[in-house]
């Protein structure tokens, strides 16, 4: 998953926002049946994780695109969260369906090059 704390600051009659982002690993949630333990499956999950990196990046980039208006920053915010998230949530899904959550070798290895060409910019 991803995430975001958004605190703005007014000094001067300006408003800062500082704003961070995770790409976050749920460490209690993750587990694999032992007899499924391999090299590909791990790859196949670290590629989830490089996914929701790209779209905590692309959310940051959208939102230092913003022009915010003091009184509507939180639903400015909230409203650019739900389209990344919404488009996150569809590529994760898309993801483990074209690769069949990594059985299709040269599927998976397609969405390596892709995720590894997106976190490169």
């Amino acid at each position: 998953m991803f995430n975001y704390k958004a605190r703005p600051e007014i000094a001067d009659g300006k408003m800062t926002l500082f704003v961070n982002f995770d790409a976050c690993f749920i460490k209690g949630s993750s587990w694999v049946k032992e007899d499924k333990l391999q090299d590909s499956l791990l790859l196949h999950e670290q590629y989830h994780f490089n996914i929701c990196e790209v779209y905590a990046r692309r959310l940051k980039s959208r939102l230092m695109q913003l022009e915010l208006k003091p009184m509507q920053v939180e639903k400015q915010i909230k409203a650019v969260f739900n389209e990344v998230w919404s488009a996150y949530v569809l590529a994760q899904n898309e993801y483990d369906e074209e690769t069949q959550h990594g059985l299709i070798t040269e599927n998976q290895n397609e969405w390596i090059r892709n995720v590894d060409y997106w976190l490169s910019k």
